[in-house]
């Protein structure tokens, strides 16, 4: 409507955006009104606690540098981009336009993950966090093989659509760009998966770690695989960027939960040794096991 409708170009597009999120807001606002009174802020909930805004800027803090690092990442990347001549760049944005509608399902794991291994974090529920990891994991892995397979059939049409006809090297450096990363989206799966988990944990170093591994290897790509292959050096720098990243997070997961099947291992114990203890009936001064006696009988002293 405010592109095609109204013809106010970018500007259109981004009071579209703005729209459609003040839209979001409203609705959200409402069903909070109507239906869930226990996300109603009273005026007691507007007091600050230094303690309570701790732990959120620590976590947010890092979590906002982690992105800001990766987009480093990504400006290096573009500038070798832009390098390589005006159709590379067309082919790489029209490229990264469909990749982001592929990998944006894959993002929607790893956030929906953050927030369950946060809550059962905070009921101690250790098992229910390793099942619900193991299992997220295997449904990313199969949303990234169908996405990647759709990008890698569909992919070049959709390009087609925001290149427009005649643009047939265009169209194939996108292509090409999006068979070698709809290959590799279980990388990224993974990336965001135990990237959110670790976050959910309250681990702030970790991610940090994972994103400068991001940035690491998208200028090693942008210095050195554009020169020496090309165009396939763009393409391979977001792989190789979601695979660094990957390392600190998977070892950070793994030692996490470690802890938590030794702390399951030793609340299993302790409720053992309570029961034990409970089933145990104490005996009266006096009284021998295995021995009757008469009712109102008195022990001989």
């Amino acid at each position: 409507m405010f592109v095609g409708g109204l013809h106010l170009g970018v500007a259109g597009a981004a009071l579209a955006t703005v729209a459609a999120q003040l839209v979001s807001v409203v609705l959200c606002l409402r069903l909070i009104a109507r239906r869930m009174p226990q996300l109603q802020l009273q005026r007691a909930d507007w007091a600050v606690d230094r303690r309570e805004l701790a732990e959120p800027l620590r976590l947010g803090l890092s979590m906002g540098f982690q992105y800001s690092i990766i987009s480093i990442g990504i400006m290096v990347l573009q500038w070798a981009i832009n390098s390589l001549g005006a159709d590379t760049v067309a082919g790489f944005t029209a490229a990264a336009r469909v990749d982001q509608l592929a990998v944006t399902p894959l993002a929607s794991f790893g956030l929906a993950l953050a927030t369950y291994v946060a809550q059962n974090r905070g009921a101690q529920e250790w098992q229910r966090v390793r099942h619900g990891v193991a299992r997220t994991t295997w449904l990313a892995l199969g949303a990234a093989v169908v996405l990647g397979t759709i990008v890698m059939t569909v992919g070049t049409p959709i390009v087609r659509l925001f290149v427009g006809a005649g643009q047939d090297r265009v169209v194939a450096l996108a292509h090409h760009y999006l068979i070698i990363n709809g290959c590799l989206y279980g990388f990224l799966a993974i990336l965001f998966l135990y990237r959110n988990a670790v976050q959910g944990l309250g681990n702030a170093r970790s991610p940090m770690i994972s994103g400068i591994a991001e940035v690491v290897l998208r200028t090693v790509a942008a210095l050195v695989l554009v020169r020496l292959i090309g165009f396939t050096g763009v393409a391979l720098a977001p792989p190789l960027a979601w695979v660094a990243g990957s390392i600190p997070v998977v070892i950070s997961w793994v030692i996490a939960r470690r802890k938590m099947l030794a702390t399951e291992e030793q609340l299993r114990a302790e409720a053992k040794f309570i029961m034990i203890e409970e089933a145990q009936v104490p005996l009266g001064d006096g009284f021998e096991p295995g021995v009757l006696r008469e009712p109102g009988s008195v022990p001989q002293v």
